[in-house]
């Protein structure tokens, strides 16, 4: 399948070149706590040997903030730090990572999203930074109009994850959902094919690059 890509401006996540005529970089997630700089660091490695290009981990309390820079030390690619529910946390990352991926959704008053906006705009990194502050987990912001129709990426099947569970599991777990599988399987089987975008969401982009006061109408995709 040949994908067209769209012209866009090329921005840097430490070395590594994300849009414009860079190749599409290889991201992962680590599995371990954060707050185990061994255990990170080996998984870390392993991925690197395996090729991938930038490497994300989770970040869910200044113990393992703290961790990032013993971490980053070991790493011979960039780095994310993956936020939620304190803003605290990411004005931390962010003295430290190449990138900070942040859930806006979850991080409650306006003054804290204006702290991690201010850390962007004053950090070492903002001439060639790129926020993307996106509304779009926990729903409630996305809009009415139904998505448009897609090209499915390689006949890959759509899946339910949740229905998806073996159902040992689901039986296991029905004390403590009680009726909710069967709700959700009377509500929404999920899609039979992944032949649509999603919905559309608003979006804030905080950048250098960026227009001012500019508000763009178009639908993107991300």
């Amino acid at each position: 399948m040949y994908i067209t890509r769209k012209k866009t401006r090329q921005i840097k996540v430490g070395k590594v070149g994300i849009g414009g005529d860079a190749p599409i970089s290889v991201q992962s997630m680590t599995t371990t706590d954060t707050r185990d700089v061994k255990a990170t660091v080996e998984q870390i490695q392993q991925l690197e040997q395996a090729g991938c290009e930038v490497i994300r981990v989770a970040v869910p309390d200044m113990e393992a903030a703290a961790a990032l820079p013993k971490i980053k030390a070991q790493m011979t690619v960039p780095l994310i730090a993956d936020i939620h529910f304190d803003h605290r946390l990411a004005l931390k990352a962010a003295e430290v990572v190449d990138c900070v991926r942040i859930n806006p959704g979850n991080i409650g008053a306006w003054w804290k999203t204006a702290e991690v906006i201010k850390a962007v705009m004053h950090g070492k990194g903002w001439p060639h930074t790129l926020l993307i502050w996106l509304y779009d987990e926990h729903g409630g912001y996305y809009d009415h109009v139904p998505p448009p129709a897609a090209v499915p990426p390689d006949d890959v099947p759509a899946h339910n994850y949740v229905l998806d569970l073996p159902r040992w599991l689901r039986t296991l777990l029905s004390p403590v959902f009680g009726g909710g599988f069967a709700r959700l399987k009377a509500i929404d089987d999920g899609p039979r094919d992944y032949a649509r975008y999603g919905f559309r969401v608003p979006a804030v982009v905080v950048s250098p690059y960026a227009r001012p006061d500019y508000v763009c109408g178009k639908t993107l995709d991300h």
